[in-house]
């Protein structure tokens, strides 16, 4: 393990017998009892119950459906305005993973985000490293999380996107929003408003005119980009050039944290105002009490993570030199929590990375700064 830290049954047609059934029922009530005698042709009586049983077996999914759905409309409640923008609800939990298999090590990764207390989760991409979803991936998603759990994905280069698109539109469905926000035909972008939080995902290589589009004029406090791949000045394992630095300007220019995933390891950078050039912010607020780098996120600057040891396996550190980098890690499997809106302030975050053994590797606050203060464009 290596870690630095830095300054989820017809009857037949043909039967003529039929026999005779007494039910007798014994109720007492004011000391009287009363005997009920019903008689049925034994074949009717089977049918009936069949016929019952399929309409159970019917109803129940579009009941849990409906329930799950009316659970997720009553949770994506009107939008809350701050002086700072729409904000998330108080102390609303994100953890954030990738590369995560279906086997013990997600599992690991998926009962530590429910003892931690996630309202949601954001997978970046490289599922569960088949052509599609495998019922062992599915499964343990909802055996530890649940089934309405909330939990979107970005499409990795392990993954058949076309075969995860109705897991996640099923998935849209149970939060309570539009599941047509993924269209079924999707390459891998798309993007939806879930509890106050801006949400874009991306296809592989990104998009810089959907992130443009869909940041465009938009009034959330919070908001993420999501993605699988990176760049090799993005990652401290052994990935290169794989996502068009556009897209990375066009979520900073937003002020909008980029979520990444593929290296199978950690890593966050503090605060960057070009990302072309890749310059530090030192004008962003450090808080003592955190032992690492704090970071802000205003229109023109923002920080990046990697979050993608989520369960397949570890690699080792590389491109650790930069000045950029506010923490990095490689060993046990875990993952990133943000909390938005804490401690009463709606523009205030709180995130820490955590492995399934109950360590803390990073530890940190995010600030969000609006452009009205002067810090636009420049972190």
């Amino acid at each position: 393990t290596v870690s630095r830290r830095i300054a989820r049954d017809s009857p037949s047609r043909g039967a003529r017998v039929s026999a005779s059934r007494t039910v007798t029922q014994q109720r007492r009530a004011s000391g009287v009892s009363v005997a009920a005698t019903c008689r049925f042709p034994r074949t009717r009586l089977v049918a009936v119950a069949v016929v019952m049983m399929l309409a159970v077996a019917a109803v129940e999914p579009s009941l849990e459906r409906a329930s799950a759905s009316a659970a997720g409309q009553a949770d994506s409640a009107p939008d809350v305005r701050t002086a700072a923008g729409i904000a998330t609800p108080p102390d609303f939990k994100v953890a954030f993973l990738a590369d995560t298999d279906d086997e013990s090590g997600q599992r690991q990764v998926l009962g530590l985000i429910n003892r931690e207390g996630a309202n949601l989760v954001l997978h970046q991409g490289d599922f569960s490293y088949d052509r599609g979803p495998t019922d062992d991936w599915v499964n343990e998603i909802d055996d530890i999380l649940g089934r309405n759990f909330p939990y979107l994905g970005s499409d990795g280069n392990h993954d058949n996107w076309r075969r995860y698109i109705p897991f996640f539109r099923d998935r849209l469905s149970r939060m309570g929003l539009d599941p047509d926000d993924l269209p079924s035909r999707s390459r891998g972008n798309y993007s939806t408003i879930y509890q106050g939080l801006k949400l874009v995902f991306t296809m592989e290589g990104g998009d810089s005119d959907f992130i443009e589009e869909q940041l465009a004029n938009d009034d959330h406090i919070w908001k993420i980009c999501s993605w699988h791949q990176g760049r090799r000045a993005t990652n401290v394992g052994p990935k290169g050039d794989e996502v068009s630095a556009s897209s990375y300007t066009a979520c900073f220019d937003a002020g909008a944290i980029v979520a990444q995933g593929h290296s199978h390891t950690y890593s966050r950078s503090k605060t960057i105002s070009d990302f072309e050039t890749l310059t530090v912010d030192a004008t962003c607020p450090d808080d003592p009490g955190t032992p690492e780098t704090d970071v802000c996120v205003s229109p023109g600057s923002s920080f990046f993570f990697d979050s993608s040891l989520g369960g397949k396996d570890s690699r080792r550190l590389e491109n650790t030199e930069r000045d950029y980098w506010a923490s990095y890690y490689a060993g046990e499997f875990g993952a990133l929590f943000i909390e938005f809106n804490v401690d009463g302030d709606a523009a205030k975050a709180r995130g820490y990375f955590k492995t399934a053994d109950g360590a803390v590797h990073d530890r940190f606050i995010i600030t969000a700064v609006a452009a009205a203060s002067g810090r636009a464009g420049s972190g």
